[in-house]
C-alpha cells in the first residue's frame, strides 16, 4: 500500500554483532546506555531505538556530547564540535556511515554528522569546515543537494537551494511566495479538505501520513488562508462518511471564484483512497467518488492531491470509469505504482516535494506564479531522483 524506508535501523544493525549491545535499562523505549561497535557510549533517553531526548554520548577518545539529542542526532549548535581530538582518525569516527546516521572525518578534516545512504551523505546533515564554515541542509550522493545553509566563518549566510555542491541562485527558496501559492486567483478563497490516517483500524500503521496532513494544513494556513474554510481530517477522525460530508461542506461553500484543495494521505490503491475504517478491500471512497462531489461546486479551481500507494487491487472490485471533469488530480505514484516514506525527510517523499514546490521551489520562470506544468515538473523530477527512479508521479486535468 505504501511502503516505509526506515534508514535510520542502520544505527542500531549492530546490536547483534560483536560488543554493540544495550548495558542497562532500556534502549528501545526508556532510559538506557549503549555501547556502539566504535567503543562510543551513549547513556540517556531512547525513542524507538534511537537517542531521543536528554543525554550524553561519550567517545572512546575522551570526546563527549551531553544535551539533547533527537531521532538519533545531537541537537545545538555544539552538535559534535567536543569530539576525539586525541588522535584524529579519519573515516567513520561513529555510527553507521553506510545507511544510517554516523559522523566521518575525512582527510582535509571536514567533519560530517548526518544520514547516510550508500557510504555517502545523503538526507539532512551538517559538515563543519576546517575553516569555520558550516553547511547544514540537504544532501544527496556526497554533495549539498536541495534546500540549505551555508554558515561562513566570517557570519555571512547563503541561503537557498543547492546542486551538486553549487548554490543555485535561479531557484527561489520556498519563503518567497505565499499569496501566489495555489492558483493565484485574485480575491479568492482557498476551500480545503485535508486528511492524513496513519493508525488504521484495520491495516498496518504508516509512519508519516499524520505528519504530512499536519505539514500540509500548515502551508494552507501560512498562505494567508483562514483556518474556518480549512476541514482537517487525522486518523479515527477520517472515516468515509467525514471525509464524504467534509468534501460536500465545501463543494457548497465554494463560490464561482473561488479553489478547492482536497489533500489525502495514507493508504491506497488504484481509483480509491482508503479510510480510517477500511480493510483495504472494503469501504473504500472511490476518486470518481470524490470527483462526482466536486462537479456540482461552483469553484473555479479544483485540485486533489494523492500521497498513497496506486496499486491494482483486484478483491476491492471498483468497477468505475473515471470521469474528472474539471478536477486536476496529482497522484504521487503512476498507475500500479507505490508510494514511499522516508525517515530523514519524516514525511512521504511526495509530499516533501509537493508542499516545497508550492511554497515556491517550484516557480520555475520567477514570476510568482506557480503553473500546474511548473508544478508537476519540480515534484516528478525530485522525487524520481530522490527515489532513485523508483517513484513516478503522475497527473490527471480533467476537461470543463
Amino acid at each position: 500500500m505504501r511502503l516505509f524506508f526506515l534508514s535510520l535501523l542502520g544505527l542500531l544493525m549492530a546490536v547483534h554483532i560483536g560488543q554493540a549491545q544495550c548495558l542497562s535499562g532500556t534502549c528501545e523505549d526508556g532510559v538506557g546506555t549503549y555501547r556502539f561497535m566504535d567503543g562510543s557510549i551513549y547513556k540517556g533517553a531512547f525513542k524507538q531505538g534511537l537517542p531521543d531526548g536528554e543525554g550524553v554520548w561519550n567517545y572512546p577518545k575522551d570526546g563527549k556530547v551531553k544535551g539533547l539529542f533527537k531521532k538519533g542526532l545531537p541537537v545545538g549548535e555544539d552538535a559534535f564540535i567536543r569530539a576525539p581530538k586525541a588522535k584524529r582518525k579519519t573515516g567513520c569516527v561513529s555510527g553507521n556511515c553506510r545507511n544510517g546516521i554516523g559522523v566521518y572525518l575525512d582527510e582535509k578534516g571536514n567533519r560530517y554528522v548526518g544520514y547516510f545512504k550508500r557510504h555517502k551523505p545523503s538526507g539532512k546533515g551538517i559538515c563543519y569546515y576546517p575553516n569555520g564554515d558550516k553547511y547544514d541542509g540537504n544532501w544527496r550522493d556526497g554533495l549539498p543537494n536541495g534546500e540549505g545553509v551555508l554558515h561562513h566563518a566570517s557570519g555571512q549566510l547563503f541561503h537557498g537551494y543547492w546542486q551538486n555542491g553549487n548554490l543555485n541562485s535561479s531557484i527561489k527558496t520556498p519563503k518567497i511566495i505565499e499569496e501566489h501559492a495555489l492558483n493565484d486567483l485574485p480575491n479568492s478563497k482557498t476551500y480545503a479538505v485535508v486528511i492524513g490516517i496513519a493508525n488504521y483500524e484495520k491495516m498496518d500503521v504508516l509512519d508519516y501520513s499524520d505528519d504530512d496532513a499536519y505539514n500540509f494544513y500548515s502551508f494552507l494556513e501560512s498562505s494567508k488562508n483562514r483556518s474556518e474554510t480549512i476541514r482537517f481530517l487525522v486518523d479515527e477522525n477520517a472515516t468515509a462518511a467525514n471525509i464524504t460530508a467534509a468534501i460536500e461542506d465545501v463543494a457548497e461553500k465554494a463560490g464561482t471564484n473561488d479553489q478547492i484543495v482536497i489533500y489525502y494521505s495514507g493508504h491506497g490503491v488504484e481509483k480509491a483512497i482508503i479510510p480510517f475504517e477500511s480493510d483495504g478491500k472494503t469501504n473504500l471512497l472511490p476518486h470518481e467518488e470524490i470527483s462526482h462531489i466536486l462537479q456540482h461546486s461552483n469553484a473555479k479551481s479544483k485540485t486533489f492531491y494523492i500521497d498513497a500507494c496506486n496499486i491494482d487491487e483486484p478483491e476491492a472490485n471498483i468497477q468505475r470509469n473515471m470521469n474528472f471533469d474539471g478536477l486536476t488530480v496529482f497522484y504521487s505514484s503512476s498507475p500500479g505504482g507505490e508510494s514511499r516514506e522516508y525517515a530523514e525527510l519524516e514525511q512521504g517523499v511526495f509530499s516533501y516535494f509537493l508542499i516545497d514546490g508550492l511554497k515556491g521551489a517550484a516557480d520555475a520562470d520567477g514570476d510568482n506564479h506557480i503553473t500546474i506544468a511548473e508544478l508537476y515538473n519540480y515534484v516528478f523530477v525530485n522525487v524520481n531522483n530522490y527515489t532513485e527512479s523508483e517513484q513516478y508521479p503522475w497527473l490527471v486535468v480533467g476537461t470543463e
